[in-house]
């Protein structure tokens, strides 16, 4: 079995491990939370090919823009996100990482009002 030893410090591996935690877990959240509400709303055949699609097509460009866009498009997001909650709640789903996502969005407007 292939070994990567990732650093001196016992525990750096783990704290990867957390890390990519981080990620996956909260995008399969995402991607049930997206996907029970399109349910809901008749189109979650079309809705699971437009997260295939944008899987597939994934890159290090596709991370810069949701890293940077949300930062420099932050105010406007909030909105739209605050407007998707109020349609999943709707649509009788909890909106729970839209919910997270205008939190972290409003975070990102205020710094950027500050910096």
């Amino acid at each position: 079995m292939p070994v990567e030893v990732v650093g001196e410090e016992p525990g750096q591996a783990a704290v990867r491990k957390l890390l990519r935690s981080v990620f996956m877990k909260g995008l399969a959240a995402a991607a049930i939370e997206a996907l029970s509400a399109a349910a809901a709303a008749g189109c979650e055949d079309w809705l699971r090919e437009e997260i295939a699609g944008a899987l597939t097509s994934a890159d290090a460009a596709l991370l810069e823009r949701l890293e940077t866009g949300s930062r420099r498009h932050a105010a406007r997001r909030v909105h739209e996100v605050e407007d998707a909650s109020a349609l999943l709640r709707e649509l009788g789903v909890e909106p729970r990482i839209s919910e997270a996502s205008a939190g972290w969005l409003t975070q990102l407007r205020d710094e950027g009002k500050n910096g």
